[in-house]
């Protein structure tokens, strides 16, 4: 600041301070709130607002969304692109973060709590098939598969042994400074982020997931990562700046939109928008907690068997990778639900799954216990997110039919994830004793064929919301300019 503009300053509060005082007049309050947009200095504009929700959704979802490591073989454009697209689904369904989160929380966690336990955390289905598959004993039945688990099956059984070898090395744990106690829920979330790469004669094949690994650690064909909690800590790029960044532009816009909602000033659906947006944005941020944050280069786990490569690559053998992935519970049912999918159609869309799986993944084969779990968890966000949405009930519409179909669909969002955990209850009751009551009916077909419908009129519903959001910014009610100035002095962008 200048010396002249510091005395107009000073003159002015002099004038102001020997101004007569009208004794009738009322104390001045200390919320001050003024309803005209001239004064720049207690009043926002539009453009103000826009970037205020667009910088704090960017500031909130940057931070919450952890993404798994890359393929080996992607570049900087790829992988900034899928960063993208994360945060664009964070943004437009913030639900699908939270299960993704969820299922890799909850994995983790099991993983550290079998180590804890000095157990070995590998699942006996996984151990039966991966050790007769390596050595071609068993023709694996990918109709009953297992996600992540059974995609390196394939890969792993293309491995030929010298001649001479018989059955691989024998069973024994080898020998690490990382002890089986000693792994972490961070380690689990890096095994399952895809951080440890097969490599088979210096050459990589393949990501393993946690059941892969120990498995392999135990019969002693690879040794036991020796990666401690700190090393992979030390990967992440997560940094104190960007989180208290984000935290302080939220706590400033959650105080500036509660304090207009206590002295009723009316806010925009767009702000209301970003606060359901973020909320639902810290539950997967809480999840992820222990989750390393954009890691790039995965653990070298190295195989110690004398052998020649693989013939060919699963990622090269397109149609039978293809087939993989399409037999693996939940993408084939996806694709079956879209008759009007051809078999090119279908291809390609199989072959860009395939491609997503090199990025880590979290388990399938869970047991109904776990599916309850992050079903009724992703149900409460959604009742969160619509009960925010309420918020903006009595808010003013540029037409009455706009703001029905607010109610409406506000309604929709709240009380369908209420029907949601019912049905999670019914089926895991039908999913315990469909075989003592029901016989041959199966309840559980017709079940998720109505959750399928429950959950098209969610989407309905949540895409009505959206372009009200933005479209009821052509008109905004009167008073939504007016600002209240002690909140500016929390700082914010």
């Amino acid at each position: 600041m200048s010396l002249a503009s510091w005395l107009v300053l000073s003159y002015s509060s002099l004038v102001y301070a020997t101004a007569p005082i009208n004794s009738t007049a009322s104390a001045i309050p200390l919320l001050e709130v003024n309803g005209s947009p001239s004064r720049c200095y207690n009043t926002r504009s539009l453009w103000g607002i826009v970037t205020s929700c667009f910088i704090t959704l960017f500031a909130c979802t940057w931070t919450a969304v952890h993404p798994d490591i890359p393929h080996w073989e992607e570049g900087a454009f790829a992988i900034t692109l899928h960063r993208l697209c994360l945060m664009l689904v964070a943004l437009i369904a913030p639900e699908l973060l939270v299960v993704w989160a969820l299922r890799q929380s909850l994995a983790a966690r099991d993983i550290e709590k079998d180590c804890r336990s000095h157990r070995w955390p590998v699942n006996s289905q996984i151990t039966d098939k991966l050790d007769l598959v390596m050595f071609g004993h068993l023709d694996v039945d990918t109709e009953n598969g297992c996600g992540g688990d059974m995609a390196n099956v394939k890969l792993l059984r293309n491995v030929q042994q010298e001649p001479g070898q018989e059955n691989g090395i024998t069973e024994g744990h080898s020998e690490s400074p990382l002890q089986l106690e000693a792994w972490t829920k961070t380690h689990g979330f890096f095994g399952w982020m895809g951080g440890f790469l097969l490599y088979i004669n210096h050459t990589p094949r393949g990501p393993l997931t946690p059941h892969e690994l120990f498995h392999c650690v135990r019969r002693g064909y690879i040794d036991m990562p020796a990666i401690t909690q700190e090393e992979i800590e030390d990967k992440s790029k997560s940094d104190g700046l960007s989180k208290g960044f984000s935290v302080l532009q939220l706590a400033w816009f959650v105080i500036q939109l509660g304090v207009r909602i206590a002295y009723q000033l009316p806010t925009t659906q767009l702000e209301i928008n970003t606060l359901s947006v973020t909320t639902i944005s810290l539950v997967a941020y809480c999840c992820w907690w222990k989750k390393p944050k954009d890691v790039r280069q995965p653990y070298h786990v190295h195989w110690k068997m004398a052998c020649q490569g693989p013939k060919t690559l699963t990622h090269d053998m397109e149609n039978s990778a293809r087939e993989t992935i399409y037999h693996n519970s939940g993408m084939r049912q996806l694709v079956n639900l879209v008759p009007i999918f051809s078999e090119k159609h279908k291809a390609s869309f199989l072959a860009w799954a395939r491609r997503l799986s090199s990025r880590g993944c979290y388990p399938l084969d869970v047991d109904v216990q776990t599916n309850m779990v992050v079903g009724v968890t992703v149900s409460l966000c959604g009742m969160v997110f619509g009960a925010l949405h309420g918020l903006a009930w009595n808010s003013a519409f540029p037409t009455q039919v706009q703001q029905t179909l607010w109610h409406v669909a506000s309604l929709v969002i709240t009380f369908v994830p209420v029907a949601c955990i019912i049905f999670c209850f019914i089926e895991a009751f039908c999913h315990r004793f469909s075989h003592e009551i029901f016989h041959n009916i199966r309840p559980g077909l017709k079940i998720r064929l109505v959750s399928l419908l429950f959950l098209a009129t969610y989407v309905v519903a949540r895409l009505i919301v959206l372009v009200l959001t933005f479209s009821s910014l052509r008109s905004p009610p009167a008073g939504v300019y007016d600002a209240i100035c002690w909140t500016s002095l929390v700082p914010h962008v």
